[in-house]
């Protein structure tokens, strides 16, 4: 990747890498730890793109968007928690076996819904 992406390599994660699908789409393949989001930006390398099979010039400093592959795996949340507390007990939930594809931090929004659906 490092010769056809530019700038912005450590978004890529740990043991990332680029290969051709075809003489048109480089496809990117994550490492563990990206931090690649929708909508990302990279500059293609002066010089690091030709036409495929053929004489060409090569390519001019260019942006890309990265475009996420349809084929991820959604996260997968596991909620460790008591069955029942007492009603002035804590209640304590843990989260920390849940997991993603990519191994990218997880951050997790709690809510509260009373018996009958209502929000306390």
């Amino acid at each position: 990747c490092a010769v056809v992406i530019a700038s912005r390599l450590l978004l890529l994660g740990q043991g990332s890498f680029c290969s051709w699908q075809d003489n048109r789409t480089l496809v990117v393949h994550l490492g563990v730890k990206s931090t690649c989001v929708p909508g990302d930006t990279f500059v293609i390398s002066n010089n690091s793109v030709h036409a495929g099979g053929q004489l060409s010039l090569p390519s001019a400093a260019s942006s890309s968007v990265f475009i996420p592959s349809s084929s991820l795996v959604p996260p997968v949340a596991v909620l460790s928690a008591p069955p029942r507390i007492g009603t002035c007990d804590d209640l304590v939930l843990d989260a920390s076996l849940s997991y993603n594809n990519g191994g990218r931090a997880m951050g997790f929004t709690w809510s509260l819904v009373a018996a009958g659906g209502t929000t306390p």
